[in-house]
């Protein structure tokens, strides 16, 4: 016991000056992260609701709807709202409001023709084609690409205004502008466990670059539309590619 004593103090010294915003968006919102990914990776929507639907496509898409809902009010919605009511905090101040448009205009004309050319080797990979689109039904038809692509965004409203929104400038206060960076990148990372291992390299990297463009842009909504760009491409690539 003696000997734990001194480790415990050594661990507990950093945290002490946290405060309870700290604690929320650094404890709390993760285990909102972990207990969506939990959802549905235990097939929960599969479980209650599969058997209300009978058309396999459309119960292959109700099943991401629900998981994309559950990101957008889990991640992009909830932890926002709490910061401004709990702790009134501005949503501007969270990366809410457009920013430097001028800068995050720069970063579009820049990073979205990047972000295309990526997605053009990753399409060849069968893994990357069995893996996208998440619902085959994106594969019918232009009309049922469409409908995807925006039931595919609110995965992405979700996403963004959590890692590269409350997430990032709510902990920038206490951790610095690159602890904040290097921790939603890290829970970041930890979602894509189980994607196609050049999509997690790629999260690794994309973390650091969104974040610190988001920053310095003092806007997420930015990294929004290149990411969803970016999985409207890679969607329709991998369904081209499959003929």
């Amino acid at each position: 016991m003696k000997r734990i004593r001194p480790t415990l103090t050594a661990v507990w010294e950093p945290l002490k000056p946290l405060s309870g915003r700290d604690w929320f968006l650094g404890a709390g919102t993760v285990a909102l992260v972990i207990f969506w990914q939990i959802n549905h990776r235990s097939g929960f929507f599969l479980h209650h609701f599969a058997a209300l639907i009978h058309d396999p496509v459309i119960r292959d898409l109700g099943r991401f709807v629900w998981y994309h809902s559950l990101a957008l009010l889990l991640l992009g919605v909830f932890p926002a709202l709490m910061m401004k009511c709990v702790w009134k905090v501005p949503l501007r101040s969270l990366g809410f409001g457009l920013g430097n448009r001028k800068l995050g205009l720069a970063f579009l004309v820049i990073a979205l023709p990047i972000a295309l050319i990526s997605v053009i080797p990753s399409s060849f990979d069968p893994v990357f084609q069995r893996e996208y689109p998440l619902s085959k039904l994106a594969g019918y038809s232009v009309g049922s690409f469409v409908l995807w692509e925006l039931i595919y965004a609110l995965y992405y409203l979700g996403w963004e205004p959590y890692f590269r929104g409350t997430l990032l400038f709510g902990l920038r206060g206490s951790l610095g502008d690159l602890g904040a960076i290097f921790f939603q990148t890290a829970i970041s990372c930890f979602v894509h466990i189980g994607k196609p291992p050049g999509e997690f390299l790629s999260s690794l990297l994309a973390g650091f670059v969104f974040g610190a463009a988001a920053l310095r842009i003092g806007s997420f909504w930015w990294i929004f539309v290149l990411h969803w760009t970016l999985g409207a491409a890679m969607d329709l690539a991998c369904v081209l590619q499959r003929g």
